[in-house]
């Protein structure tokens, strides 16, 4: 499956910032760009992610998600631009089947990895659909 330029540009700009590492020549099944979660780390693949640290990490596929719900809201944009610290966290909610979590990630990237979360996700039904 080939990346849309727009969500390829959002992963090398998370790379560039020193947030994140993106492997431009990742095969099916590695992994494709990793992050920091506040507990944690998300690497990302083709088909979906993991999250968790080292030994105890959770695989979601992006077949078996339903929504992916943003806690990004105006208030947090204007209680960053006050001078102090930028490094706060902020959920990501991610429903599939009948069970749902939240990622914990770091305000200064989370809309980039919000959306390339959900243009993947979209990307991968896209697919799925057109080859059944």
């Amino acid at each position: 499956m080939k990346i849309r330029r727009t969500l390829e540009k959002r992963m090398k700009d998370i790379e560039a910032s020193g947030r994140g590492c993106f492997h431009e020549e990742a095969e099916e099944g590695a992994v494709l760009f990793s992050t920091n979660l506040e507990d944690g780390r998300l690497d990302v693949y083709m088909d979906g992610f993991s999250f968790g640290k080292n030994e105890s990490m959770n695989k979601v596929l992006f077949a078996d998600i339903s929504s992916i719900n943003s806690h990004l809201k105006v208030e947090l944009f204007s209680n960053a631009g006050r001078p102090g610290d930028l490094v706060f966290y902020v959920p990501l909610d991610i429903k599939y089947g009948l069970s749902h979590f939240s990622l914990s990630l770091p305000f200064l990237t989370y809309s980039n990895v919000m959306n390339i979360l959900i243009g993947l996700r979209e990307d991968w039904i896209r697919q799925s659909s057109s080859s059944s």
